[in-house]
């Protein structure tokens, strides 16, 4: 576990680098440094001895453990039903770190946890080693987590100027950038934000990863098509979602900053 926690952090410092680099050639749009916002990762403690959802829930009712607590009841408005506990396989929890960031853990009864909310991997590290020592106490068993798996990552970063997102909707809809844009989406009545799909290869990272399984997933996955989602907002803020990995930002970084720079003059408007 360690090791693929070390090339989550080495992966980071490479895309910040690589940022670094491609942005000495954009002069006018200046983009920012990107920032992760969000990760969803799916943890697998020591023993996936089966625990009891209402185990966890006696355990937990009104009452915080090291910073974790239930998630709030929700009561659906038509119906008036308490909507916690629909998924029958899982209690959804939440953790709120020193510095007050919320995470929200779903402990399946396999024992199997997915983390949403992270932003490095330290602070999952931390989330599910809180987890983990609640369940000990639940199970009475020592558990600790030996392996994750990212699901999703989430980054963001800021053009110095806001954007007339319709113009930039009409640009990349363009013939000249069919092969890379799937699909480019404007509807302010729906969306305060450009939506559009990105498709690009998948980037080669040699001897990144110190892990070996991490290592051969990476050589069979170079070259391979992936699609991914970029959110352009008028103030500047652009988002990147659905990556697997931190170094898949970057061609789709270059894509959008290389388009905002080159449309600039016609795109551009005070904020």
């Amino acid at each position: 576990m360690e090791e693929k926690a070390e090339s989550m952090r080495t992966s980071v410092t490479c895309l910040r680098r690589g940022a670094q680099v491609h942005n000495s050639a954009m002069a006018r749009c200046s983009p920012g440094e990107m920032s992760v916002v969000m990760m969803t990762i799916t943890a697998y403690p020591n023993d996936a001895a089966p625990i009891k959802r209402e185990a966890i829930t006696e355990h937990l009712e009104g009452k915080q453990f090291k910073g974790l607590c239930l998630k709030p009841v929700k009561i659906a408005k038509r119906t008036g039903v308490r909507q916690r506990g629909s998924f029958y396989n899982s209690v959804a929890l939440r953790y709120v770190n020193g510095a007050g960031n919320n995470k929200c853990i779903k402990v399946f009864t396999n024992s199997k946890l997915h983390v949403t909310g992270c932003k490095t991997v330290d602070e999952f590290i931390e989330t599910s080693q809180r987890v983990c020592w609640m369940l000990s106490d639940v199970t009475l068993k020592p558990l600790h987590v030996v392996d994750f798996d990212v699901n999703m990552i989430g980054v963001q970063f800021y053009i110095n100027a806001a954007l007339d997102l319709g113009d930039l909707c009409s640009i990349l809809k363009g013939s000249q950038y069919s092969r890379q844009v799937l699909s480019a989406c404007y509807n302010p009545d729906r969306n305060n934000g450009l939506v559009m799909k990105h498709r690009f290869e998948q980037p080669s990272q040699p001897g990144l990863h110190s892990a070996p399984e991490m290592q051969s997933d990476e050589v069979a996955d170079a070259g391979k098509e992936r699609a991914i989602t970029i959110i352009v907002y008028r103030k500047g803020c652009v988002r990147l979602c659905g990556l697997r990995t931190h170094m898949e930002a970057l061609p789709s970084y270059r894509f959008i900053t290389r388009v905002i720079e080159t449309c600039w003059s016609s795109i551009a408007t005070a904020k």
